[in-house]
């Protein structure tokens, strides 16, 4: 006979429940801390009586029988969540609730075994209090049968609100042993700091002192050398900065004579100049500050859909935040402590630093734990991208979301952290381009700095360029001189001693020949103080021939993985080559050997046609980097630019047709030039492959097939795309190294680079045409290749 059966729910239940859910008491902690947000509390007391007690009261509307039955009683029952799924805000502040998962009764029950809940209603004429001996919860019983004290009392003028006391401590020597700074630095990395995201007031008490987590002092943050802001408005990310002077400084002897000589001597208007000419300086929009406090201040503008590049990722809503980035060194040191008074050390200042360090995610004013360095800003310092660029200990700073703007980027079970998907892939792709974007910047600035430094001592020395030659015969001249030098002062000491014998031999002490004597040696000494004075004058010019040769050593370094990779597409070409001509050779024999031995068979003849054009097909591809390698790229010849567009057309369309993009090419005005030609279809083809880059990227859902464009127009071949076009904010450093818009590990930047420098040796160049496409970018690039035309 068939029965009915049915669950039940073990008391144990809720042990198991609060073990996975709340990882630690700090975690227990600001949930408790939530549930008052949740309840429209402006103000909230956490007050730890170790080994005790722990009480957390706030002014919230307090609860009622409903609310106590329905939210502490009824697992897996979240009002909240009801509430939130709704779109309905809380009745005074406005707010959208944080807890969702009913999470609050399992923190009480991580922190003490006894929980007494006394609760005030706005609402009611009673206030209620709740019981709950958590060690009842055993296994063996079932959790309905577990008693819970439940008492209504009369509400005596007390305000709305509710009022949450632990006991029997969990873990009481924890609480014992808590240190009054780590509990004010914990509750800081829980409850934002900063009063641009804070909500309301936390006051939090260890032991009868007060540890309330005040709000991370504004002095401490004017401190910082570079502050940065960013906003993504859910369509366009804004980044920008406003960056100090100091930053310019440097620890060193000679890099604080620099800072003194170049940029206070004249309030740093010279520097000022010397930036604001530069190409990239216009791409970064950078501009005098107009305050008092800051140097220079920087805004770069990105579109969403070109930070994604394509990605198939999803918008994760409004968000914003700042960071604060500050020196370690001591002279950064010395400026916290003398914004702030309660530092008697420079480590005391840099410990405050790196203990508030990392750039938090706050929603609604609460904390969303994720790793220290979660933006990976630590693989700028293994990398060598960046030497002068954001560190993981150096800078502090915030995210700030809200519940209404991004729901869909979802914290796991155990507030940990947010679930991997598309929205927090934008999300962080999206904060990503805001720190690579201030790198930039911050680097640039560096950069530009020491370059003008070189030039100003160039105008010191006299040095009419920076030709090592010049500044060797330079040294030269001042070796010489200090030989001159030493040859006045070895005549002076002559004369100094046959004046001193003289005067020893004269009967008068005032003998004119006496005075005549000393008035040559002090002649002497003038002249032998003026050389060396020459002499010192130019002590520099050795530092400035080291600081080249430390700039062209960089140099080398950064192309030295560019030059391996060139030496391994030599030996992998040539490999390959004698590959396919063995295997070519090897498949011409057997089939002859077939057909002499009258073998029919349809698959094997088949499959040698296939073998066949695979070879063919490899040795064509293979033709397109072999003539750029060493032993061809110095063959020059003569050729139409029309000759070489076909050449590579058909590769270009097989290539290009896989990925829904069609090939035009239009010869207008044809021209013919003497030139590698291995070295021009490497141009082209590295613009072709952009083009192709770009489309697929920017391909949507009803995709139509994109298209590449070859113009052939005396003295250019232009390409163009149908794709998105160059962002504004590469526009004048499109051709520059190491300049990318592709995602990380998708793009070097050196494509373009590499292109500008093949065409620079042969008085050619490359162009990003002014003319714009419907999406008001530009998008037309132009080899110039007027230095080589046969017919000019």
């Amino acid at each position: 006979m068939r029965q009915n059966a049915f669950f039940r729910v073990d008391a144990s239940l809720m042990q198991q429940l609060g073990a996975s859910l709340i990882t630690d008491d700090m975690s227990a902690l600001i949930e408790l801390i939530k549930n008052a947000y949740d309840a429209d509390a402006t103000n909230v007391k956490i007050i730890i009586e170790s080994p005790d007690r722990i009480v957390v009261e706030d002014n919230g509307h307090g609860m009622n029988e409903k609310i106590i039955e329905r939210g502490w009683l009824t697992l897996s029952n979240s009002l909240k969540l009801e509430q939130k799924n709704k779109g309905i805000l809380t009745a005074k502040q406005k707010r959208t609730p944080l807890g969702d998962k009913g999470l609050g009764r399992l923190s009480t029950q991580r922190l003490g075994n006894r929980l007494r809940i006394e609760t005030c209603p706005e609402d009611s004429d009673q206030r209620f209090a709740v019981e709950i001996d958590w060690s009842t919860f055993k296994a063996g019983s079932e959790l309905g049968s577990i008693p819970v004290d439940f008492e209504v009392l009369d509400r005596s003028n007390k305000r709305p609100g509710t009022k949450l006391i632990i006991t029997e401590l969990s873990d009481p020597e924890h609480w014992t042993r808590l240190k009054t700074e780590d509990l004010k630095l914990s509750l800081a990395s829980l409850v934002s700091p900063y009063s641009e995201v804070a909500r309301f007031r936390l006051q939090a008490f260890l032991n009868g002192i007060e540890v309330s987590p005040s709000l991370l002092s504004s002095n401490i943050r004017k401190a910082a050398w570079q502050h940065l802001d960013f906003v993504f408005d859910g369509n366009t990310l804004e980044s920008s900065g406003r960056i100090k002077s100091q930053s310019l400084r440097g620890t060193t002897k000679k890099a604080k004579e620099d800072y003194e000589r170049y940029f206070q001597s004249d309030s740093g208007a010279g520097f000022l100049k010397f930036i604001l000419s530069d190409k990239k300086s216009s791409s970064y929009r950078i501009v005098k500050s107009e305050s008092k406090f800051y140097f220079i201040e920087f805004l770069v503008s990105r579109e969403f859909l070109d930070i994604i590049s394509g990605q198939n990722l999803s918008n994760p809503g409004n968000f914003s935040g700042e960071v604060d980035s500050f020196s370690l060194q001591s002279q950064g040191s010395a400026d916290v402590m003398e914004e702030n008074d309660i530092f008697n050390s420079a480590s005391a200042a840099r410990q405050l630093v790196k203990d508030l360090s990392g750039i938090r995610v706050y929603r609604d004013g609460f904390v969303i734990r994720t790793e220290h360095d979660w933006l990976k800003l630590g693989e700028g310092q293994t990398s060598g991208s960046s030497f002068y660029g954001l560190r993981p200990f150096n800078t502090m700073g915030y995210v700030a979301l809200s519940a209404i703007h991004n729901s869909k980027l979802r914290e796991t079970t155990d507030r940990e952290g947010f679930i991997d998907d598309p929205y927090y892939r934008a999300f962080f792709q999206i904060l990503r381009s805001f720190l690579k974007t201030s790198n930039d910047v911050i680097e640039h600035i560096r950069r530009t700095w020491t370059s003008y430094i070189k030039e100003q001592e160039m105008v010191r020395h006299e040095l009419p360029s920076r030709d090592p030659k010049i500044i060797e015969d330079r040294l030269n001249d001042s070796f010489e001189r200090v030989g001159d030098a030493k040859i006045l002062l070895g005549q002076a000491s002559k004369a100094i001693l046959a004046s001193v014998e003289e005067d020893a031999k004269s009967l008068f002490p005032n003998d004119p020949k006496t005075a005549s004597r000393m008035n040559d040696v002090q002649e002497l000494l003038a002249q032998a103080s003026e050389t060396l004075d020459t002499v010192s004058a130019r002590g520099g010019l050795g530092g400035l021939l080291v600081a080249e040769l430390n700039s062209l050593n960089t140099r080398i370094s950064e192309v030295y993985e560019l030059v391996s990779l060139g030496i391994t597409a030599e030996v992998l070409s040539h490999d390959i080559s004698v590959i396919l001509e063995r295997l070519s050779l090897e498949t011409n024999n057997i089939q002859k050997h077939a057909q002499s031995s009258n073998l029919n068979d349809l698959k094997i003849l088949r499959f040698f046609e296939v073998v066949r054009s695979t070879v063919s097909a490899l040795e064509k591809q293979l033709g397109h980097l072999d003539p750029a390698l060493k032993y061809a790229r110095e063959k020059r010849e003569g050729f139409l630019s029309s000759e070489l567009i076909t050449e590579c057309e058909s590769y270009y369309r097989q290539r290009l047709v896989k990925n829904n993009i069609l090939l035009a090419v239009f010869i207008n005005i044809d021209f013919s030039i003497l030139m590698n030609k291995g070295k021009l279809i490497q141009i082209l083809d590295n613009l072709v492959l952009n083009s192709e880059y770009w489309i697929t990227k920017s391909f949507d859902d009803n995709k139509q097939a994109g298209q590449v464009i070859i113009t052939v127009e005396k003295p250019c071949i232009i390409i163009s795309d149908s794709g998105p076009g160059i962002e504004p904010a590469f526009e004048e450093t499109l051709f520059d190294p190491f300049i990318t818009a592709k995602p990380a590990g998708e793009g070097r930047g050196l494509g373009l680079f590499i292109a500008t420098q093949l065409l620079e040796l042969d008085g050619c160049s490359i162009n990003l045409l002014a003319e714009k496409n419907n999406q008001g970018r530009r998008f037309r690039i132009a080899v110039n290749l007027e230095g080589v035309l046969l017919d000019a």
